[in-house]
């Protein structure tokens, strides 16, 4: 964009008054004088020089436009619970970090009380997407370097995958287990992001569930140590179906 500032002089008790009775029909400075800059520019300018300068404007907005899409990073969402299916970008879930951030603080304790819809609410900067969409972006990932992430969540059988690589291969956890890995990463004030991160990445090490059709099995007579979550030690954990 090439909006420049102008600076002008006025006498401040002329300014005052017209302020006061611009502000009194809902107006500002900027709202009146604009549109007389755009007359005077019409007026002034020949018609030829504002083709060519309008034409110059367009080619410089369109650039600018393309140069930030390029430049935006995005995750690639789908819910899933019972019969409904949304999909959306997300620009602030970027990755698998920044989406249990959001299932434990948000998605998690409204899941069953409120329509699936409603939770599509909670991602704030994301824009709804056909399912069409959802799927060319799937198959665009290895070279579109603007998604970031595919996250499937499925409520149904309490677990998120992930796919942020370039091969395609998705990763699946549970959520019970991504919301702990979050808790452990974020319950200390004062750490950096690198050092949260690799918290969060340990946490969920050996936490993946390999194939779609095995039991997850469980292991006996494990306690609750101190880095463990206690909201998630409540009740025993389930034995995932796949």
């Amino acid at each position: 964009m090439n909006d420049i500032d102008i600076n002008l002089y006025y006498n401040r008790y002329r300014l005052e008054a017209l302020e006061r009775v611009l502000h009194s029909q809902g107006k500002s400075i900027e709202d009146a004088v604009y549109p007389m800059l755009d007359s005077l520019y019409e007026q002034l300018v020949p018609a030829v020089e504002r083709g060519d300068i309008e034409n110059r404007i367009a080619a410089e907005n369109a650039q600018a436009a393309a140069e930030a899409e390029a430049a935006r990073r995005f995750g690639v969402v789908h819910l899933h619970q019972g019969e409904d299916d949304f999909y959306l970008i997300a620009n602030e879930q970027k990755d698998l970090y920044s989406m249990a951030g959001l299932y434990r603080r948000h998605l998690q304790p409204n899941i069953g009380m409120v329509p699936l819809w409603d939770l599509t609410g909670q991602f704030h900067k994301a824009d709804r997407v056909f399912q069409s969409d959802y799927l060319r972006l799937c198959r665009a990932m290895p070279d579109d370097h603007r998604i970031t992430a595919l996250m499937e969540l499925d409520f149904d059988s309490g677990t998120i995958s992930v796919c942020d690589n370039r091969e395609n291969s998705w990763t699946t956890y549970s959520l019970k287990d991504v919301s702990t890995a979050i808790f452990k990463a974020e319950r200390k004030s004062g750490l950096s992001s690198a050092v949260r991160q690799r918290i969060f990445n340990e946490a969920l090490q050996d936490k993946a569930i390999a194939t779609v059709h095995q039991d997850a099995e469980l292991e006996d007579g494990e306690g609750i140590s101190e880095d463990e979550d206690p909201e998630e030690a409540e009740e025993p954990e389930p034995v995932m179906q796949m």
